[in-house]
C-alpha cells in the first residue's frame, strides 16, 4: 500500500520520512536539535534519488540510517532500535489501518491518495500522542530494566523486518486485490496482537521485579531482626557489667582508695561511656523512624558503618509514620547512597556517615551526608553512564541512581561536593 502512495509523487516519500524523523526526535527527547535537523533533511533530500535506484528497499535504509543517528544522539542502540523502529511501526501501522477505513467509505475522495495520505499522517501522530502519554505513565509505575528495554528492541525490531518483507512481497508480487486485502488485514491484526503481547511482557517483568524486591525487603526485615538481637545480647552484657562495676566501685569505697578508684573510673568506666555515645546512642533516633522497611536498611547499612569504625550517627527528632512515595524506589536508592558513602568513608581516616530525615514546607528531606577522598572525581564524572569508583561495570553509579529517581514522579535527587563532603539528599514532595 505505501508502495502505490510513493507511485503517485515522490512529496509523499518525502512527508512519510520527514513524520518518522520527527517522531523519533519528538520520542527520544534529544538535546542536540539543530545538528539532527540538518542530518535528517540532508538524508531525506536525497531519499527520492535513492528511490529511483534501490525502490522500496529505500525504508530498509532509512530505518537503518535512522538507528545509527538515534544512537550518536541517545548512546544506547537498545534504545535506539526501539525509538526507530516503533516510530516506523506506527506510520504502517497508521497507514493500513486509514486504508481499511477508506475501503469501507463510499465516496470517490476515499479513494484518492491525498485523503489516504492525510488520514494515514493524522491517525500516525494521534497514535504517537498516545503512545508518549502511555509511556509517561509506565515510567511512573513500572521499572524499567535493560532487560525490558532489550525484549523492546528485540520484539519492534523483528516486527518492522516482518512488515517490510509483506510490504516487498506486496510490491513486487502483483497487483492482487485480494493480496493486497489480506496484507491488510495481517499487518493490522499483527500490530495488535504485537501491542498485546508487549503489554503481556510489560507485566508479567514487572510483576517478577516487585516479588524480588519483597524478597529483598524480606532480607532487609530480617537483618534488622537480627540487630535487634544482637543488641537485645549486648544490653543483657552490659547489664550484668553493670552489676560488676557497682560492685568494684562499692570495695574501693569500703576500703576509701580514692586513688584506685579514680584510676578505675578512668580507665574502665570512662572507656566504657565512651564507646557507648559512638555506637548504640548514635543510631538511638532511628526509633522514631515507624516505615520498616527504611528502618531496616538504615539499621543494617549504619551498624556496617560503625562496626567499620566510620563515625556514624543518624537525626531523626520527629516521628516519622509513612512516606508518600514508592517505599522500593526509597529502598534501593538509600542502599545505593549508603553502600556508596560507606565505601567512600572507609577509605580515609577519621571517616564519617551523618544521616538526617527531617519536614520541610511540607516536603520530607533524607540527606545523608559523608566524608570523601580529596581526589573524588568530579560530579559530571561520577554521573556518567556506567561510572563506578569500584572499577568498570562494578558498583551503583549516579547514573543509576538518578534513572531510578527519574522514574519516580514525586521524589527528587540533590548531589553535591564540597571540600571533601560528599551530600546526597532525597525530597519526597
Amino acid at each position: 500500500m505505501l508502495a502505490y502512495i510513493v507511485e503517485n509523487g515522490f512529496h509523499y516519500l518525502f512527508i512519510q520520512y520527514s513524520l518518522i524523523f520527527l517522531v523519533i526526535y519528538f520520542l527520544s527527547g534529544i538535546k542536540k536539535e539543530r545538528s539532527y535537523f540538518l542530518w535528517s533533511v540532508l538524508f531525506i533530500s536525497i531519499t527520492p534519488v535513492l528511490y529511483t535506484k534501490i525502490n522500496l528497499f529505500t525504508t530498509g535504509l532509512v530505518w537503518l540510517v535512522a538507528v545509527i543517528l538515534t544512537f550518536v544522539y541517545v548512546k544506547k542502540i537498545n534504545f535506539a532500535l526501539v525509538l526507530t523502529s516503533v516510530s516506523i511501526l506506527l506510520y504502517i501501522f497508521a497507514s493500513y489501518v486509514s486504508s481499511l477505513i477508506l475501503s469501507l467509505v463510499d465516496s470517490p475522495l476515499s479513494s484518492g491518495v491525498d485523503t489516504l495520505v492525510i488520514l494515514g499522517s493524522m491517525m500516525y501522530l494521534f497514535l504517537v500522542f498516545i503512545l508518549k502519554k502511555i509511556t509517561m505513565i509506565v515510567l511512573k509505575k513500572v521499572h524499567i530494566t535493560e532487560r525490558l528495554v532489550w525484549m523492546t528492541a528485540f520484539l519492534s525490531t523483528i516486527t518492522f523486518i516482518s512488515y517490510f518483507i509483506i510490504i516487498i512481497i506486496e510490491r513486487f508480487g502483483g497487483e492482487s486485490s485480494t493480496m493486497g486485502k489480506a496484507n491488510e488485514f495481517f499487518i493490522v491484526g499483527y500490530g495488535l496482537l504485537s501491542m498485546l503481547v508487549f503489554l503481556v511482557l510489560l507485566y508479567s517483568l514487572q510483576k517478577e521485579y516487585a516479588a524480588k524486591e519483597k524478597q529483598q525487603e524480606m532480607i532487609y526485615l530480617k537483618e534488622y531482626t537480627d540487630q535487634l538481637e544482637k543488641k537485645h545480647t549486648e544490653m543483657r552484657r552490659f547489664k550484668h557489667d553493670y552489676q560488676n562495676i557497682l560492685l568494684s566501685i562499692e570495695e574501693y569505697i569500703k576500703e576509701q582508695d580514692l586513688v584506685k578508684l579514680e584510676e578505675y573510673f578512668y580507665s574502665k568506666i570512662k572507656t566504657a561511656s565512651t564507646t557507648i555515645e559512638k555506637n548504640d546512642f548514635k543510631l538511638s533516633q532511628l526509633g522514631n523512624l515507624k516505615v520498616n522497611e527504611l528502618k531496616s536498611i538504615l539499621a543494617n547499612k549504619l551498624s556496617t558503618s560503625q562496626e567499620l569504625g566510620i563515625d556514624t550517627e543518624v537525626e531523626i527528632s520527629e516521628r516519622i509514620e509513612a512516606i508518600e512515595a514508592d517505599s522500593i524506589v526509597l529502598v534501593r536508592a538509600l542502599g545505593i547512597i549508603l553502600d556508596n558513602a560507606i565505601e567512600a568513608a572507609e577509605q580515609i581516616d577519621n571517616g564519617m556517615i551523618r544521616v538526617a530525615f527531617f519536614r520541610k514546607l511540607n516536603k520530607l528531606v533524607i540527606v545523608v551526608v559523608n566524608s570523601c577522598s580529596k581526589e573524588t572525581p568530579k560530579l559530571f564524572e561520577l554521573k556518567k553512564e556506567g561510572f563506578s569508583t569500584k572499577g568498570e561495570n562494578r558498583g551503583m553509579g549516579l547514573s543509576n541512581l538518578e534513572q531510578l529517581v527519574a522514574n519516580t514522579g514525586n521524589v527528587m535527587l540533590d548531589t553535591k561536593i564540597d571540600h571533601g563532603v560528599f551530600t546526597q539528599m532525597l525530597a519526597v514532595v
